[in-house]
């Protein structure tokens, strides 16, 4: 049986050259045996709502992001970026207008994008078949409520299957829905309010898992997962201020990760060896991702890794080192539903055990938390005031820290744990696993239906900004 271990690198460590030659030189195996390079796809998650204070900052962010995306694909190290967004207007109705903007930037910065538009614009022939999406762009973009992505679920009996009438909401359904979507071998996700990301960034996490190809690594790599210090820009404010960020993960996810990793070691083991267990960044095989179940909520970091290590074990996972995210903040209802949803699937991981707790034995649990707090905290301010808190001269704007304020939301975070799981609301809605969920041919079939619907959306996206004509 192998040793359990956990392995880390670096985002400093990263050479771009010998990147991408290890990359271009990469070579796996396919299903009938043909030896070809292998492939990544970046899939950005977005979700930026109309009348949002950030919006402005968002879309900025983004298009930064995919600037850097830009330079990585014209080296040859990406070969696919999706965009999925999720952005509505205030009545629910889809807004398309991100995704406009997406296209735009792609085709201003991205060389190949660029040139697989020019072409289909002077080729009647091709732009004909990209109208019906025939014509594989190099970036994609995809509404998670499009409806035609709606009917094509329908007729194809996965609303049926899964006893619902529409896409589901949430971060987790939009990942799920990239899954079929995605060409590459290795599936990079990359959140979208990074507001100080670097191309380095995708590479730190993608070379992990070529390396334990390339290598033929005995501690094969599956899953690398990102972990930094977060600089969060405050989502209440109207001027540039930031925080110390990641409270969720600071405050509530890790401490109560170490109380429940003592008390179940059977269940939560490794989960106390993770830096950042909700990281939204990480790396992933596709034929892995293909056979794990996707909650829909603020739960679906939590549960991919908690998958992995169940199947796979702690070894193959890689913690990778990003140093340093400023990022942009959510609302502090976003904060408490995020508490709320997580401990709900906590709860449900105990249950699933056959762990039931007694009110008494969910008191104990929550002192035992705050106490583990007190401790996080001192070390958390000794940390914000060594490394945080000089930035605020290169940041140009002050940043902020108060001890009080971290010790009410303790108190906060587990008045929402202690009533969550007291009331056992089991709302989330869990989508399956693809490869568990449908036979191989049908997924095939959909598999291709979707690529060819996200390349005509991804035309009628160039349609509505004049960069091609209908045919």
């Amino acid at each position: 049986m192998n040793s359990k271990r956990i392995d880390f690198s670096s985002i400093k460590n990263v050479r771009l050259e010998k990147s991408i030659d290890l990359k271009l030189n990469s070579m796996i195996t396919d299903e009938i045996g043909i030896h070809r390079p292998i492939s990544i796809s970046v899939v950005i998650p977005t979700k930026i709502d109309a009348g949002k204070k950030t919006r402005r900052k968002e879309l900025e962010t983004l298009t930064k992001i995919l600037e850097e995306c830009s330079r990585l694909a014209d080296l040859g190290y990406i070969d696919e970026i999706i965009v999925v967004d999720a952005s509505i207007y205030e009545n629910g109705k889809p807004d398309y207008s991100i995704l406009t903007k997406v296209i735009k930037t792609a085709y201003l910065h991205l060389k190949l994008f660029r040139r697989e538009v020019d072409l289909v614009a002077s080729s009647r022939a091709e732009s004909l078949h990209a109208s019906k999406g025939f014509f594989n762009f190099f970036v994609k973009v995809v509404h998670q409520f499009d409806p035609l992505i709606a009917k094509l679920l329908e007729t194809k009996g996965v609303l049926t299957k899964l006893n619902i009438e529409r896409m589901p909401s949430g971060k987790g359904a939009a990942l799920w829905l990239s899954v079929p979507l995605c060409s590459g071998d290795i599936i990079c996700f990359i959140d979208s309010d990074i507001m100080n990301f670097k191309k380095e960034m995708i590479i730190s996490l993608c070379n992990p898992l070529i390396k334990s190809i390339s290598n033929n690594s005995y501690f094969k790599k599956l899953f690398s997962k990102a972990f930094y210090k977060r600089l969060t820009l405050r989502y209440e404010s109207e001027s540039k201020e930031f925080v110390f960020g990641g409270r969720v993960t600071r405050l509530f996810i890790k401490p109560m990760l170490k109380i429940l990793s003592s008390n179940y070691p059977d269940i939560f083991r490794e989960f106390d060896k993770m830096n950042y267990p909700l990281s939204g960044e990480n790396a992933i095989f596709k034929e892995v991702l293909e056979n794990l179940y996707f909650p829909c909520d603020y739960s679906i970091e939590l549960s991919i890794l908690y998958q992995i290590i169940k199947k796979y074990g702690i070894n193959s996972i890689m913690q990778v080192d990003l140093d340093l995210f400023y990022h942009i903040g959510q609302s502090v209802k976003g904060l408490h539903n995020m508490v709320s949803q997580l401990s709900v699937y906590l709860l449900k991981l105990l249950e699933e055990n056959g762990i039931i707790l007694s009110e008494d034995s969910l008191n104990v649990l929550v002192n035992e938390y705050k106490n583990e707090c007190r401790k996080w905290i001192k070390k958390y301010k000794r940390l914000f005031y060594r490394e945080l808190q000089p930035l605020s001269k290169e940041l140009r704007a002050p940043i902020h820290y108060s001890e009080s304020t971290e010790r009410e939301r303790v108190e906060i975070f587990s008045s929402i744990f202690f009533e969550a799981v007291k009331s056992r609301d089991y709302e989330s809605k869990i989508l399956p696993a693809w490869k568990e969920f449908m036979n191989q041919s049908e997924y095939t079939l959909l598999s291709s239906l979707l690529k060819y619907r996200a390349n005509q959306f991804t035309y009628d996206r160039l349609l509505k900004v004049g960069l091609v004509r209908k045919p």
